[in-house]
């Protein structure tokens, strides 16, 4: 997630928002499959940074 992304419109920020969704989705699971695991705090650090960007994006475009 290091690279930022941009929309161009509405259409494109809903996508971009479901890529994010993905994102946050995979690393849960991984949360939930491996607690214990030493890539924890990266895997929240992601989700927090997915679902940031997420905000952003649907505040700047105005999606529910």
């Amino acid at each position: 997630m290091g690279e930022r992304i941009y929309a161009q419109n509405k259409k494109q920020a809903k996508k971009v928002i479901e890529g994010l969704q993905k994102t946050i989705d995979e690393h849960e699971e991984k949360l939930r499959q491996d607690p214990d695991s030493i890539d924890v705090p990266h895997w929240q650090s992601e989700i927090k940074a997915a679902q940031d960007r997420i905000n952003k994006l649907k505040n700047r475009w105005d999606i529910d």
